[in-house]
């Protein structure tokens, strides 16, 4: 499944050139694309079984630079495999190392690959980019939503140190537990947010705020995406104590200019803002295509 223009804040559209998955660590507990598979949204419903998709990669085309609303060419961003995971297990490595030619033949397109398996990650991309680099436009992240996950950070920094820089990126999503311990060192963009779904567990702000803060305070571009449900953001919790429904004070919340981004899954007002920021290579990518267009 193909979209150009997703529903996920930290993305242009998603590219899934695989479809399906199997769990690995407690961010997966309530996983929403096993939940899109599984009701047959999509026309399959076994998220456990893989689905190959190769004919996709022709729909990278489609993520041509366009303009903003300001008239500026922006970059499009595209989330690789968001119902599976890249580097899954069960994934041929010729079908990886296709979709690599693919990506690789268009500069002008970032990919963003985010895995929970940063192991094979490392091997492959250690194996095809030590002598050449990986390319500036190919992002490459772990999920790390909480410090039981920590040491995925730290694979994605020894491949780092094993093939040279690149656009390294964490998603801290959906944040479950305490994340003090997650160590940023080497990482470009932090993306941040609670759980969403019928299901959704509790996010506490000061895990979110470990997140977000060690982010801030390192100057690294933090994107936080949501609180996931309005009972998490901290604006409605105090509306609620004057007796008001949690939806209710999500409303207030929103009609009294305290939550910003309404649109976002409960709302992603941080401390009196909304942060969603981009890292480096955007921005410089973004005036490439620009100062060619003034040439």
């Amino acid at each position: 499944m193909t979209v150009l223009n997703s529903g996920i804040s930290w993305c242009t559209g998603t590219l899934n050139l695989t479809v399906g998955c199997t769990k690995v660590s407690a961010a997966c507990d309530n996983c929403y694309a096993e939940t899109l598979v599984n009701r047959g949204i999509l026309g399959d419903r076994d998220f456990s079984k893989l689905r190959f998709h190769p004919g996709r990669i022709k729909d990278l085309r489609r993520f041509a630079p366009a303009r903003n609303a300001e008239g500026h060419l922006e970059p499009k961003m595209v989330f690789v495999n968001s119902l599976s995971d890249f580097w899954h297990e069960d994934i041929p490595e010729q079908f990886i190392q296709d979709a690599l030619d693919a990506f690789e033949a268009h500069p002008l397109v970032i990919v963003q690959i985010l895995t929970k398996r940063p192991v094979r990650m490392r091997k492959i991309a250690q194996a095809r980019y030590s002598n050449k680099g990986v390319p500036p436009h190919i992002w490459l992240g772990v999920s790390a939503e909480d410090n039981r996950v920590k040491g995925r950070l730290n694979i994605l920094r020894r491949l780092k140190d094993q093939v040279g820089d690149f656009t390294a990126f964490v998603s801290v999503e959906p944040i479950v537990a305490p994340c003090d311990e997650l160590d940023y060192t080497g990482i470009d963009w932090v993306l941040t947010g609670g759980e969403s779904g019928p299901h959704a567990r509790d996010m506490r702000f000061e895990h979110l705020e470990q997140a977000n803060e060690k982010a801030l305070d390192a100057n690294i571009a933090l994107h936080m995406k949501q609180y996931g449900h309005p009972r998490n953001n901290p604006v409605v919790q105090q509306l609620a104590r004057r007796g008001l429904g949690v939806q209710q004070a999500f409303k207030m919340a929103i009609a009294e200019g305290l939550e910003l981004a309404p649109h976002e899954k409960g709302g992603a007002t941080y401390k009196g803002r909304v942060i969603q920021e981009k890292p480096t290579h955007f921005h410089r990518l973004k005036a490439e295509l620009n100062t060619e267009r003034i040439k």
